[in-house]
Parts: C-alpha cells; structure tokens; sequence
C-alpha cells in the first residue's frame, strides 16, 4: 500500500510509543482491580476462578495512620484524643522536598489491643467540643502495616511535639 502514489509507507508506531510510555515497574493490583469490577464476592472469593482471595490491606499492626489532623495539632492534643490508649511514638508525615507537614501521622500503639480499639472506631475527635458554636472535624484512622524489608522508626527518628511547618 503506498502513500500518495509516490511508494513510502506510513509510520508504523503507536500513540504510545511516539509520546515516550514506559511500562510500570511494578505489578498492578489485580485484587484491587477485581474488586472494583465486583468480580470479588463479599467474604473474598474470587468470582472468576472461585478461589479464597487474602487481602493484605486489613492487616492489623500496632502502627496506625491518623490522617486528617489540623496544622496546629500537637503531640500532646493527639495523645489526648486516643484518651487512654497509650501511644509509644508519634511521627509526623512531611513533605520530602519543603519538609511541610501534610496533616497525617504515624503512631505506634504500646500494643496491638489498643491499635485494634482506635481502629475501630475509624474516627476521633481531636477537641472535645463544649460548645455546640465550633465544629471540630475528626481525625481519621487506619492500620499501616509495614511493608517487607521496612524499617520503623528510622534510627534518626525523634519525636517532637509539632510537626514541622516546613
């Protein structure tokens, strides 16, 4: 097949590789995927092959995520709002660039009881509100498991009670 009569041939390559694409170095999430499609049944059987699917999300560990914090929380306030859960450690997530503190935290329960009691609850208030004037949002909470080969806390990891303003 020729082009205007004069013999080339069109370029062969696609969208994608004209705009550069690289495949990812990671594998998808195909229980993921499947669950979004509704191919996963509730109880975790797979609807395609039938078989028992193992999530890792859900797995429970003494470390939590709390996400949803005001700026101006503080080590203190946080500690006060697990009321008599007791927190070991408290780590600020920041911004590795600016070193700005995004509103989340990691905290590391003294034991895996009280993780599961926070968790449970999947909210806290931070301010116990008084007056019925100020609403205060609630800071959320999730398990966060270590990943395989994840050390934590790093060893230059110190607590302090504000999170870095960047």
């Amino acid at each position: 097949m020729s082009e205007g009569g004069n013999g080339a041939t069109p370029n062969a390559s696609c969208p994608l590789c004209v705009k550069g694409y690289q495949t990812p170095e990671t594998a998808p999430d195909l229980v993921g995927q499947k669950r979004k499609l509704g191919l996963i049944e509730k109880g975790g059987k797979d609807v395609v092959t039938g078989q028992k699917v193992v999530s890792t999300t859900s797995a429970k560990s003494q470390r939590l995520f709390v996400g949803k914090l005001p700026l101006s929380t503080t080590a203190s306030k946080l500690r006060n709002a697990f009321g008599r859960t007791k927190i070991e450690t408290i780590q600020w997530i920041v911004d590795h660039d600016t070193n700005a503190f995004y509103g989340s935290a990691y905290c590391q329960m003294a034991s895996l009881e009280d993780a599961v009691k926070m968790q449970s609850l999947g909210s806290v208030p931070l301010v116990p509100s008084k007056t019925k004037k100020r609403k205060h949002g609630k800071a959320r909470i999730a398990f966060a498991p270590l990943r395989e080969n994840e050390r934590w806390p790093l060893a230059s990891f110190a607590e302090t009670e504000y999170p870095p303003i960047g």
